[in-house]
């Protein structure tokens, strides 16, 4: 069993460009590694879309089918200990997919940052909703330490 406590960078991708959809998860990728979380990111081995103006749904899929695609981050969902999105103000249906999973498939708690109210089903199932990533960084430090790995509670500290 891993040590290491990981979260799942959750948030809109399509219609933006590479660097458009990676700066958010680089900028939490560098904050939690400094206090000893890691991150998987539906991005990860995606480099090749730098080359492209906006990222297409075709275009990420680079050759594999959306079953493909979905499998993997559905195996890194039920790898990590929690679901961070990132974009909660701006979602999109992956992100609402993978928020599904993470909360009735998985039990995994879920982090959502939303500068904006977002009111009805997000607020009514997220674990917690804040407004920053200064927020979130504390939230998932907190989470590391008191999370139980398998997604049904706190750990017992008696």
């Amino acid at each position: 069993m891993k040590e290491e406590f990981e979260v799942y960078l959750a948030g809109r991708i399509a219609n933006l460009s590479y660097n458009e959809a990676m700066e958010k998860r680089l900028e939490m990728i560098k904050r939690l590694d400094e206090i000893g979380i890691k991150c998987r990111t539906p991005m990860r081995g995606k480099q090749h879309l730098a080359q492209k103006e906006k990222i297409s749904a075709n275009a990420f899929k680079d050759g594999l089918t959306i079953q493909e695609v979905i499998s993997r981050d559905l195996s890194d969902l039920r790898e990590v200990d929690a679901l961070l999105i990132l974009t909660g103000d701006d979602p999109s249906w992956g992100t609402a997919g993978e928020f599904y999973y993470c909360t009735w498939i998985t039990h995994k708690p879920t982090l959502v940052i939303a500068k904006n109210y977002v009111g009805g089903w997000m607020e009514y199932y997220a674990t917690r909703i804040v407004k920053d990533f200064d927020e979130a960084v504390q939230v998932l430090k907190h989470w590391k330490r008191y999370w139980n790995r398998k997604g049904s509670g706190i750990y017992d500290l008696r």
